[in-house]
């Protein structure tokens, strides 16, 4: 390469890197952004399913996985009976 800086390479290379190397993405309006959280959950779900009707109870200091508070007490004193 040549060891000599001229004023118009630099000025072509400037020019050239605001088009060409913005840093960050372009700003993207509020429907495109729901879409693209949208996207981001379901791909989450793909590749790690959960199973949302269940949700985690704790009873005196057992944690019960259950759909409702109810079925929660249900397992809770088929696991410990009556006292």
């Amino acid at each position: 390469m040549h060891k000599k800086f001229y004023p118009y390479m630099a000025m072509a290379m400037a020019m050239a890197s605001d088009r060409h190397f913005l840093l960050g993405r372009p700003k993207m309006t509020e429907q495109q952004r729901k879409r693209y959280e949208e996207y981001q959950c379901e791909r989450a779900h793909r590749l790690n399913p959960v199973d949302l009707s269940e949700r985690e109870f704790v009873i005196n200091g057992e944690a019960i996985m259950a759909h409702d508070k109810k079925t929660a007490r249900k397992i809770y004193q088929r696991r410990h009976g009556k006292k």
